[in-house]
């Protein structure tokens, strides 16, 4: 079938002189999406100086922005929590660093990834497709909820509602956000792209020992190139998953602590909804990838059953596949699996933390300023 017999004489270092359609769609994330070290549309592992000095820039003043006196309004709550902030501060401080580290040290994997991932494109015929709805509606959304959030605090400056400070203060929050959490957009990008070659394979017609050659090869090229891909995001995801949830726990707690919740909290809202949607889609589509791949695997393996005849079952090349059990598997910090199980871990913590904290700081502050005098005291009498 076509699908994987398509061939192209692209070599590993040089593409056709018109740029693939992936490519430019990667560089509508040179900003958003915190990719500016790509250069041209044949080199992906040069690092703009201009990048680095503005990354260097940025971190030093993150640091000192993440524990600035601003920040600190969770102490009033109680130790527990400020184990918490301090925790967060610290993750917040360094995660420019880290991003600037990681794209620096792992910077020829992804060139390998995208290059192979373009060849593998082109071998299955896959050169026109429109950048995705999920995607682009996960984009937009952000960048609302950032406009709001940012806007609400100059609205409220330029009425000499709010101090200067704050403003600056929520700026500073909104370019963390950008840098934190849009490298994971690339990420989204690459994965559905990984998907769709997964989907036209699963629909090839497997019928000779060549089309199946053609089906391993192809199958373990794209396992490849997500192990360049997990390699390369491996810290903007797990930033996400910690830093996020780290956060929406520290807004519930905020919010627990307001006396009343109205329309003036909902830029924050937004902000941290913001977030919630970073962490759902980096596990669901981490998720969907691997149910892709396991998918093209019971394809080749139904299809060796249903053309027995055609096709050898001492295939060296089969077996080898079906013996090696090549798994497409995404991990966060090279050790956490990101999968479906992983959310409704990330969700049982967070329910645990918020109940713990209602019950040691919250409620008991809220008792004692209403009166109760059935509650316990801290001898317990």
């Amino acid at each position: 079938m076509a699908l994987i017999e398509v061939k192209h004489s692209t070599t590993d270092t040089t593409f056709a002189r018109d740029s693939p359609l992936l490519i430019k769609h990667l560089h509508f994330f040179k900003f958003y999406g915190s990719l500016p070290i790509l250069q041209g549309d044949y080199s992906f592992s040069e690092i703009s100086k201009i990048y680095l000095f503005l990354m260097g820039g940025f971190s030093i003043v993150n640091a000192i922005h993440s524990f600035s006196p601003a920040e600190g309004t969770w102490v009033k709550y109680g130790p527990f929590t400020s184990i918490l902030i301090t925790f967060e501060q610290i993750v917040y401080a360094i995660t420019p660093f880290l991003i600037a580290y990681g794209v620096a040290r792992n910077r020829y994997k992804f060139e390998t990834g995208l290059k192979s991932l373009i060849k593998i494109q082109n071998r299955l015929g896959i050169d026109r497709y429109a950048m995705f709805k999920s995607l682009k509606a996960a984009i937009v959304y952000n960048i609302f909820a950032l406009g709001v959030f940012v806007g609400e605090n100059l609205v409220q400056w330029l009425l000499d509602r709010k101090p200067l400070t704050l403003l600056i203060d929520s700026i500073g929050w909104a370019v963390f956000y950008i840098l934190a959490f849009g490298p994971i957009y690339p990420l989204i990008y690459i994965l559905e792209c990984i998907c769709l070659c997964f989907d036209h394979l699963s629909c090839a017609r497997i019928d000779s020992d060549s089309k199946a050659h053609s089906f391993v090869q192809i199958y373990n090229r794209l396992i490849d190139v997500t192990i360049n891909m997990n390699s390369y995001f491996d810290i903007p995801i797990s930033i996400t998953l910690l830093a996020g949830l780290m956060a929406i726990i520290d807004a519930v707690g905020y919010f627990l602590g307001e006396e009343s919740v109205g329309l003036t909290s909902l830029p924050l809202m937004l902000y941290y909804s913001g977030m919630v949607v970073n962490i759902v889609s980096v596990i669901h589509f981490c998720q969907i990838s691997v149910y892709k791949a396991d998918q093209c695997n019971m394809v080749l393996f139904n299809c060796i059953v249903q053309h027995k005849h055609s096709i050898d079952v001492d295939n060296s090349l089969v077996l080898l596949h079906f013996c090696g059990q090549r798994q497409l598997i995404f991990k966060a910090g090279q050790c956490v699996v990101v999968d479906y199980q992983l959310g409704l871990s990330m969700f049982a913590a967070f329910i645990t933390y918020i109940v713990l904290l209602y019950q040691i700081e919250y409620y008991p502050r809220v008792a004692q300023i209403k009166g109760n005098s059935n509650l316990p005291n801290r001898t317990g009498k």
